[in-house]
């Protein structure tokens, strides 16, 4: 029998903060994995920020792209299998981080049971069961675009289900991540939530799938229906982790940090965006270069008008080797990575002083306008207005 009782967790409430005059939500909850606490607001970024700053960002995202044929695959030649673990997996993981496995299998129709436990024990056997990964979170199941949504719901429960029970099989008191896809329809996050904290415990690692949407264009109503089922079931020892989240819009000028505006809305880990989406030429062209983070008011602005221009720059020159795009591209995804971290940390400790001392108002005029919106999804007494 595999042996996954390393992989557990456990969360512990410490603030909650509500400010009516702000708007802001802040719940610090630690996090404790192994030898890892996380006890402040992070951004999880793609780069490892700890050779470029004394900030630690201990969570590293694996992410992998899998289908049902490739499972059968690997089932049917241990070589083809061991070049996956290498290539797909191994070389993914980081010593000394918490890996999280963020798993997406691609399906032309629905599967039957039996290929949903093939596919389960795969998981089990070869991912969940290596001993570098830090938690199990079980997989996203994506169908044809044209699938129906409760079609998309129906084979996800399945093999959550079928997941779960095999878990069991290996040991009873067995921990995961409370995975919800972008496309679970509204009417069944309530149910899907319920299945797990009666599944798992009531100790619950919440991770809510952005699908690539900032958090201003919709996942604020997510995690306004994540607070309000656990306020129903008086649950206080829950964290959310907002998967693949686009942290900020990509046009027009100044842009408010999406990555903040969750953490300061109840979110307590922000993963980076896996969605890349292309801008049509005439918009890149009216940017002129990309975006930079400023501490002093958490706006992105153009990098040829950004108050902290020059700071970028100096970075950039010292810790970045080659001049190419895509370097000044990496170089200021790992400078902005590193600012909002920063920033994280300080609405961590004081959210109400951070916030006041911002120099403009534009990003706590957006919040402000998410948490009046948070406060109707809360006050609702149905789900009627969702269908």
């Amino acid at each position: 029998m595999k042996d996954i009782r390393i992989k557990k967790f456990s969360l512990r409430p410490r603030d909650l903060q509500e400010d009516e005059r702000t708007g802001a939500l802040v719940r610090i909850v630690d996090l404790i994995v192994g030898d890892h606490v996380i006890n402040c607001f992070l951004k999880v970024s793609r780069y490892e920020i700890e050779r470029y700053s004394h900030l630690k960002v201990p969570i590293n995202e694996v992410c992998i792209q899998m289908t049902y044929e490739k499972v059968a695959e690997f089932d049917n030649d241990n070589r083809k299998r061991d070049e996956f673990i290498k290539e797909h997996l191994t070389r993914k993981l980081r010593e000394n981080k918490i890996n999280i496995p963020f798993i997406n299998i691609k399906i032309d129709k629905k599967p039957n049971i039996k290929e949903i436990e093939q596919m389960c024990q795969f998981l089990i056997d070869v991912i969940y069961s290596h001993p570098k990964i830090s938690l199990i979170v079980p997989p996203k199941v994506t169908l044809p675009d044209e699938a129906e949504v409760y079609e998309k719901y129906d084979s996800f429960r399945t093999f959550l289900t079928t997941l779960s029970d095999i878990l069991e099989s290996y040991q009873t008191d067995v921990r995961v991540g409370y995975f919800i896809p972008d496309y679970i329809p509204r009417t069944k996050f309530f149910e899907l939530i319920e299945y797990y904290l009666n599944k798992f415990g009531e100790n619950a690692l919440i991770i809510l799938d952005a699908g690539g949407k900032r958090f201003s264009a919709g996942s604020y109503s997510d995690v306004s229906l994540v607070h309000r089922k656990m306020s129903f079931q008086n649950i206080e020892s829950y964290a959310i982790y907002l998967f693949n989240h686009k942290g900020r819009k990509k046009s027009g000028r100044e842009a408010p940090s999406e990555d903040l505006l969750a953490l300061i809305n109840g979110v307590n880990l922000v993963g980076p965006n896996h969605k890349v989406i292309r801008l049509p030429r005439n918009v890149a062209g009216r940017e002129g270069t990309g975006k930079i983070f400023s501490e002093e008011d958490f706006l992105f602005y153009p990098e040829n008008i950004a108050p902290n221009v020059k700071e970028f720059q100096n970075f950039y020159n010292f810790h970045i080797k080659g001049k190419s795009k895509e370097k000044k591209d990496q170089a200021r995804d790992i400078f902005n990575d590193i600012k909002i971290n920063a920033s994280a940390i300080l609405l961590s400790s004081n959210a109400t002083e951070t916030l006041s001392n911002l120099k403009r108002d534009e990003f706590k005029d957006v919040l402000k306008t998410i948490a009046k919106n948070r406060q109707n999804i809360l006050q609702q007494k149905s789900l009627e207005s969702f269908t």
